[in-house]
């Protein structure tokens, strides 16, 4: 066996995206304009992103647990898609 019960911090990177692509720039307007009949799209993308995160091992059994320092989510609104940044 491997005594593993001191290691040094180490810093790492994730990052991912997402790209939603929407057919009617109608949708987006909604979502701009926060008038979507269900709520507010960029809020809730927010939300799901965070317990994404936080919930990675439901995902992923089989990785190593780690500790979130910093949490950086960024939306973009274009005239076709909504981007999702997360870093």
């Amino acid at each position: 066996m491997v005594d593993i019960t001191f290691k040094n911090t180490t810093l790492r990177t994730a990052v991912a995206q997402a790209i939603v692509k929407v057919s009617k720039p109608e949708t987006i307007l909604a979502i701009e304009n926060n008038t979507v009949p269900k709520g507010n799209v960029l809020v809730m993308s927010k939300a799901a992103g965070l317990l994404g995160v936080k919930k990675h091992l439901i995902f992923y059994p089989i990785v190593i647990r780690f500790l979130l320092s910093l949490l950086v989510l960024n939306m973009r609104l274009t005239d076709s898609k909504l981007q999702f940044f997360l870093l």
